[in-house]
């Protein structure tokens, strides 16, 4: 099996997992969370966190740059690393609906610009 191929595959997969991701976000805002929902959550942010460094250079290019603050010498978290470190749905539910919608919405987008042929789902979800 060739490079690209296992690349495209792979990005095909990260964009179903990841609209997974967000529907279930999603879902939870709306309905509540649910040991479900909790479990489906897990399982997808484990997914992601194991191959985002695979697909990382490839999104990167499309989220917004962040820099080190005053007081840090390291980069913040990208979007995708703010979205993967919350540990449980609980968790994630509990940011502010506005500012987890503009989490969802930078990282779908990403995923959609940079994989815009390699599946078929964006990822768009948005919380309510």
């Amino acid at each position: 099996m060739s490079r690209e191929l296992r690349q495209d595959q792979l990005a095909a997969a990260f964009c179903d997992h990841f609209a997974h991701l967000a529907a279930v976000v999603a879902d939870a805002s709306r309905y509540g969370q649910s040991p479900g929902l909790e479990h489906q959550f897990v399982a997808e942010r484990a997914w992601l966190i194991r191959n985002y460094p695979h697909v990382k250079r490839q999104l990167a290019r499309h989220l917004e740059p962040t820099r080190p603050t005053a007081q840090s010498w390291t980069a913040p978290p990208d979007s995708f690393e703010r979205l993967f470190s919350s540990p449980s749905l609980l968790h994630i539910l509990c940011q502010d609906p506005a500012t987890l919608n503009q989490l969802l919405n930078a990282t779908g987008e990403a995923v959609e610009k940079a994989f815009r042929t390699a599946g078929k789902n964006s990822g768009k979800a948005t919380v309510s």
